[in-house]
């Protein structure tokens, strides 16, 4: 769970944000502090495994394009 990337992080929706009294904050600090107040502390401590499952939009209208099949 700790070994997450930055870019990860963003696919998740943490992409950190610009803050003149912080200084910043980046993905990985945003996500591990959503995953502590979601699952706790103890959670985020024991460095659990998790699964990436990507899906991918092949189509809106029905008909697969060429490029994707």
């Amino acid at each position: 769970m700790q070994d997450i990337s930055e870019q990860d992080a963003w696919a998740e929706g943490c992409e950190g944000y610009d803050d003149d009294v912080t200084g910043g904050e980046s993905g990985y600090s945003e996500f591990s502090e959503l995953w502590v107040s979601i699952y706790g502390g103890e959670s985020w401590l024991s460095n659990p495994w998790v699964w990436v499952i990507e899906f991918k939009v092949l189509t809106t209208k029905g008909v697969i394009p060429k490029e994707a099949a």
